[in-house]
Parts: C-alpha cells; sequence; structure tokens
C-alpha cells in the first residue's frame, strides 16, 4: 500500500508518528487547554493516545483502490480527495470511542492539508519552507501538519 511513489503507507505514517514524538510535549498542553471551549476534557495521555490515532488514520484514504491505482499511473484522480474519504473512516471507527470528539477528529483528519500557522503555504508545501534562506529547519521531515 503506497502513500506516494517510493513510501509505503506504513512508512509516511510511522515518519509522522515519529515528527509527532519530537513535537508532542510542545502541542499536547495546548490541545488540552483549547477542549474545554468545545466542552471536553481529555488528560494528557488522553490527548496523546488521541493525537496518534489521529496520525495512524490521517491518510487512510490513500489505501483505497482509485488512489493505489492512481500512485501506480493507471488511473487519474478527478476530484478525489484523500482526506475526505480519510475523514469519514475516522469519524465511522472513532464514534463508538470519542462521542461527541468524533466530529472534531474527522475534521482534523479532513483539513490536514489546509494552511498551517504559517499562512502563505498549505501543508502540502511545507517542505518549501526548508528552502527559505531564514529557515530554521533542515529537514522538511521536521515540519508535520496535523
Amino acid at each position: 500500500m503506497m502513500a506516494a511513489r517510493g513510501q509505503t503507507l506504513d512508512e509516511h505514517v510511522d515518519l509522522m508518528l515519529e515528527c509527532w514524538e519530537k513535537r508532542r510535549k510542545r502541542y499536547v498542553h495546548s490541545i488540552r487547554r483549547l477542549l474545554p471551549s468545545v466542552e471536553v476534557g481529555l488528560e494528557r495521555q488522553q490527548v496523546e493516545d488521541l493525537m496518534r490515532s489521529l496520525i495512524i488514520l490521517h491518510d487512510v484514504g490513500k489505501a483505497s483502490r482509485i488512489y493505489q491505482r492512481y500512485i501506480s499511473g493507471e488511473e487519474r484522480l478527478e476530484g478525489f480527495r484523500h482526506e475526505l474519504v480519510s475523514a469519514h473512516y475516522t469519524y465511522e471507527s472513532l464514534l463508538p470511542l470519542d462521542g461527541e470528539l468524533t466530529e472534531i477528529d474527522a475534521l482534523t483528519v479532513m483539513m490536514h492539508h489546509e494552511p498551517t500557522h504559517d499562512s502563505e503555504h498549505k501543508a502540502g508545501e511545507l517542505s518549501e519552507l526548508a528552502k527559505r534562506p531564514d529557515s530554521q529547519v533542515t529537514d522538511p521531515r521536521e515540519l508535520v501538519a496535523l
């Protein structure tokens, strides 16, 4: 199962989990602070478990037959958005576990290619940030959009 040409879905997820591990301390507190605004309270470990689940599920839409045919060069993607398929699967998979949080889970997955905190760039263009002369990033894998 391929995520992109030259990278399996498992390799991609492992890389994203590795990126999360490097940043989780920076973000878990902020996520916990924001959740009460939607009337949800989670402990630190629950947030970490949720984020790992969302990272694992964020590109599951790439496992679809149409996407795999696209990666192999057999088909064109016309209107297919893997993040929408991933969001639907996330919603259906996590509904029994997360209840009211499931909609936020699905939206998080659905929006993972939308603009990041650097409003000039989309998630798909993050590797370009590493090439900027003023960038502190030396390896594009250090960047992750969740």
